[in-house]
């Protein structure tokens, strides 16, 4: 993946402090910078929910509690 400066576009997300804490221990564990490590995560997901789209609607509606 190409994390040059030019290729990456800026986004903020609020993130619960446990959630910021499990990612900081994951990045330096891994020696990678917490950015990269999300990065990497989202990559990740996106990947999966383009082979599966319907996962992905299912996801989020389970994040957002709708049972639908």
């Amino acid at each position: 993946m190409d994390e040059s400066p030019e290729t990456l576009v800026m986004r903020s997300v609020y993130l619960n402090r446990r959630t910021d804490a499990v990612l900081r221990q994951l990045a330096f564990e891994a020696g990678v910078t917490k950015s990269s490590l999300i990065r990497a995560a989202i990559a990740a997901k996106v990947g999966e929910w383009t082979k599966d789209p319907p996962k992905a609607l299912a996801d989020v509606r389970a994040l957002d509690g709708d049972p639908t």
